[in-house]
């Protein structure tokens, strides 16, 4: 399943988790612009896509945990990386090398040792989960 992570339980949930963790992030406004793309024959933003296609993984991939993050209610999780500032799209996410969204981060030992920015199939997200974990 997929954990719901705010700023709150980021430390607890991401960073001190003893397994690898990806961490998906994404916003509400997500694909409110006319920026849709087809996805199977119906235009649907790139954020909704991605929900269903990490609960699947996150179902058979049990040695990975997984979250995920609204960029808008809970805007401050990376000011502990870094910044004084509050964080928000355009300078906090910046912090973990966010420059779109949906954006996936693989965390291992507290650590952010991969990243992917866009909606994938679901093989292309296994292919690059199996890929960086098994770099460390």
């Amino acid at each position: 399943p997929i954990q719901k992570i705010t700023d709150e339980n980021f430390e607890q949930k991401v960073l001190k988790n003893s397994k690898p963790f990806c961490l998906k992030f994404e916003a509400t406004w997500c694909g409110a612009f006319p920026l849709h793309f087809k996805w199977r024959g119906r235009k649907k933003s790139p954020c909704k896509v991605m929900t269903p296609v990490v609960l699947k993984i996150s179902e058979s991939m049990t040695d990975v945990d997984f979250g995920a993050l609204d960029l808008d209610s809970d805007p401050n999780t990376p000011t502990r990386f870094g910044r004084e500032r509050p964080f928000h799209f355009e300078t906090g996410a910046r912090l973990f090398g966010i420059r779109g969204i949906p954006t996936l981060l693989l965390f291992v030992n507290s650590e952010v040792v991969a990243t992917r920015t866009g909606a994938s199939k679901e093989s292309d997200v296994v292919e690059w989960l199996t890929s960086n974990l098994s770099k460390k």
